[in-house]
């Protein structure tokens, strides 16, 4: 943070020669780009934020409904037909079968993690 003030006092610098060099005013320019330099990197800072908040909000992966009904909230009638309901399920059970799939090979990762071998006894 100490180094963004310094640079910012140093361009503040910059521009009041450039202005002094200009025939105008090295006080009064100099306290305007202190002052209006954060200002503006604050204002850029923000516009930044929401244009890459904009861009992340469409990214997002496509989440398999769980119930019907929501795909069709801004009709006024619920005529879910069975083809859709039979889609929608097989969405749910392959996820279902992928999770089972994961769990599956974790678990038997850690029953081979837990397995010690016993000596021999004589």
């Amino acid at each position: 943070m100490g180094f963004g003030i310094l640079l910012d006092i140093i361009l503040a610098l910059f521009i009041a020669s450039y202005a002094n060099s200009k025939g105008r005013s090295f006080g009064l320019w100099f306290v305007i780009s202190v002052v209006l330099d954060p200002l503006i990197g604050f204002i850029l800072l923000q516009v930044s934020s929401f244009i890459s908040n904009a861009f992340t909000r469409q990214v997002e992966p496509e989440v398999v409904q769980t119930h019907p009904r929501t795909i069709y909230a801004d009709e006024l009638e619920y005529d879910v037909s069975s083809d859709e309901l039979y889609r929608q399920s097989e969405k749910l059970y392959q996820q279902a079968a992928k999770l089972r799939e994961l769990a599956d090979r974790a678990e038997s990762n850690s029953n081979k993690r837990s397995q010690k071998t016993l000596p021999m006894f004589r």
